[in-house]
């Protein structure tokens, strides 16, 4: 189905043509015809087969073309998949956007979670009841739909920090079989009776005391530069 020849990949008939598919797309997004190629022949390679629930039968396939190619896993790859699937889901063309976001979603599970190689490891063959939620949210592709929702809300979020917040929580809440949310920050300590009354009283009083003095020494200082003469006398 999949050969590599020489490093260069070569694809079957139906694979081929999503590749060929990709690749148009994403130049429509300007990206350079080197890139656009790479990517598309990524989104076709990962693509799950048909009677499978998701492409971790594919992590062979998936782990060795990251391994070779780590410019894939830059930021910028997703943002241009998630810009051709936003396109897509708006010319209502579905199928094609939730190919996109399959790929998203593989690039985002491997971000999150060490690489290719250790993600793969934890989910193909599951010891712990985190790393059968990573497979389940990786089947249904959560991290995917997590990250395009980031991207569409992109421009809210420069116009708005505080939807960072809210955004952080949604994802928090969606992966929190994953990754318990961080604790709550702690609240602030009561302070003391004798602390308080120290702010209450004593620190105006050392603040009078501290004037009084400063007037005193004035007045003292001014008397002096007034009578030199008679100080000289004494």
């Amino acid at each position: 189905e999949v050969s590599n020849i020489g490093g260069y990949v070569q694809l079957d008939e139906g694979r081929g043509a999503l590749r060929r598919q990709v690749e148009g797309l994403l130049k429509k997004q300007k990206v350079c015809e080197e890139d656009a190629g790479l990517i598309a022949q990524f989104v076709a390679i990962q693509r799950r087969d048909i009677d499978s629930p998701c492409n971790a039968n594919r992590h062979v396939e998936i782990i060795d073309f990251l391994a070779k190619r780590p410019i894939l896993s830059k930021p910028e790859t997703t943002q241009v998949l998630c810009a051709s699937a936003s396109e897509r889901f708006e010319e209502k063309d579905n199928p094609t956007a939730i190919l996109l976001v399959e790929a998203v979603n593989t690039l985002e599970a491997t971000r999150r979670y060490n690489g290719a190689l250790a993600f793969f490891a934890a989910i193909c063959t599951p010891t712990t009841p985190r790393a059968e939620a990573m497979r389940d949210h990786y089947a249904r592709q959560t991290f995917g739909q997590l990250r395009l929702k980031r991207y569409m809300y992109r421009n809210l979020l420069t116009q708005n920090p505080e939807l960072e917040q809210v955004l952080l929580d949604h994802e928090y809440k969606e992966l929190a079989s994953i990754d318990p949310p961080p604790p709550p920050p702690p609240p602030p300590k009561p302070t003391s009776l004798a602390s308080r009354l120290f702010w209450w009283i004593g620190l105006p009083f050392c603040i009078l005391a501290a004037v009084a003095f400063y007037s005193s020494s004035t007045r003292n200082f001014d008397n002096d530069s007034r009578n030199p003469t008679e100080q000289t006398n004494e």
